[in-house]
């Protein structure tokens, strides 16, 4: 699917495989609304926005995001795999992490208007510009690098 010119907002369900090909291209929007299975290739072209705004998204690999424009998870939930997604800002809504992430262990991740939920341990580096929600552990050598919202208490 490409957008050539203007906005187009998709609204689909949180099981629904988002898969191919879709592509922004410069100057242009592209919005997924609702959720979906996120297993394809996402490309944002200069000044374009890829953004999804609402719902469940579940990662299933392989899944890309790339271009010279931006492509950012905006709110609503994502369900991650094992690593990070290269060229995807998470600047709102709820991450989720599965407890094998980065081998059980948060070693590199940069978070900025999320919410980090569930329990998690940070054994490399966690950029933190949001909030936490859940036991966040820091373990030696570990290094938190945190501003934003509040952090959970125990």
């Amino acid at each position: 699917m490409a957008v050539q010119s203007g906005e187009l907002y998709f609204a689909v369900g949180a099981g629904d495989i988002l898969g191919g090909t879709f592509q922004a291209a410069n100057g242009t929007v592209l919005k997924f609304l609702n959720g979906g299975v996120l297993s394809g290739s996402f490309t944002a072209g200069f000044g374009a926005d890829i953004g999804f705004d609402d719902g469940l998204f579940t990662e299933v690999p392989p899944v890309s995001f790339g271009g010279a424009g931006t492509v950012e998870f905006n709110g609503g939930t994502l369900m991650m795999q094992n690593e990070i997604i290269p060229n995807l800002q998470l600047t709102g809504g709820v991450i989720n992490l599965p407890s094998d992430f980065q081998g059980g262990v948060i070693t590199n991740l940069t978070v900025s208007g999320a919410t980090l939920n569930g329990t998690n341990t940070v054994g490399g580096v966690l950029n933190l510009d949001g909030g936490a929600s859940g036991p966040l552990a820091v373990a030696s050598g570990g290094v938190l690098n945190w501003s934003g919202d509040l952090l959970p208490t125990a």
